[in-house]
């Protein structure tokens, strides 16, 4: 009898055991389950943020590129325009400084013929060319203001004859001054015209034609121009 009880007894024993550790592999279980749930989320909530960092880094590098790409054909039309711009302003300069180059070279033909011209009108003109000769020695000695007086002539008037006295009493009516011409033996190498100066040689009035056609240039130049070119 004593020993059915006993049996009894440890029979429920072992099913209270058996009852505990089920209880406690579901435990076990419930928390292995809730973990790797809490690990699956964990993971996932990482994956997710990963996601975000890279896509957020993907488009933060696209936008860098797409700023840089900007900034650079930015900088390449800016630096495309100033050399288009100072090869413009190159070639306008080298074209201008063509042009001049080519209108001096024409002007200075022109003004070459023009005293050429003079030469001759002064050889086949001789009377005339006298009478201008004296004009200019006039001018010339009143320029230069009276006193002892040398007139130089070119090689071309070597036989020019020329009323000196008479010239010499006009130049003391203007200034004021007792006045006295002399031819001087020596000769310039111009194509016309004279040169006054005093005998000391110290004040010098030119009234070459050479001189007579540069104190004209500015004026002539204009006139050429204009009719060369259209001004």
């Amino acid at each position: 009898m004593h020993y059915g009880r006993g049996r009894r007894r440890a029979t429920a024993e072992a099913s209270k055991a058996s009852g505990g550790r089920e209880m406690s592999e579901k435990i076990l279980v419930a928390i292995k389950t809730e973990a790797e749930e809490k690990a699956k989320k964990i993971l996932e909530d990482a994956r997710m943020r990963a996601e975000k960092i890279l896509e957020k880094a993907e488009k933060d590098g696209r936008e860098k590129a797409l700023r840089d790409f900007e900034e650079a054909r930015v900088k390449f039309e800016e630096e495309a325009n100033t050399v288009r711009a100072r090869m413009l302003s190159d070639a306008r300069i080298k074209a201008n400084s063509i042009v001049l180059e080519a209108k001096n070279r024409i002007l200075d033909e022109v003004f070459r013929a023009l005293i050429e011209r003079l030469r001759r009108w002064a050889d086949e003109n001789r009377d005339e060319y006298v009478k201008l000769i004296e004009t200019l020695i006039l001018r010339s000695s009143i320029e230069v203001g009276g006193g002892e007086l040398e007139v130089l002539l070119s090689r071309n008037d070597v036989n020019i004859s020329l009323d000196l006295e008479t010239l010499s009493k006009r130049v003391a009516e203007k200034t004021g001054v007792e006045t006295r011409l002399k031819l001087s033996d020596e000769r310039i190498d111009v194509s016309g015209g004279v040169v006054v100066r005093s005998v000391d040689k110290r004040v010098v009035s030119t009234n070459t034609f050479e001189a007579i056609v540069e104190n004209m240039r500015g004026e002539l130049t204009r006139v050429i121009l204009d009719r060369l070119f259209g001004g």
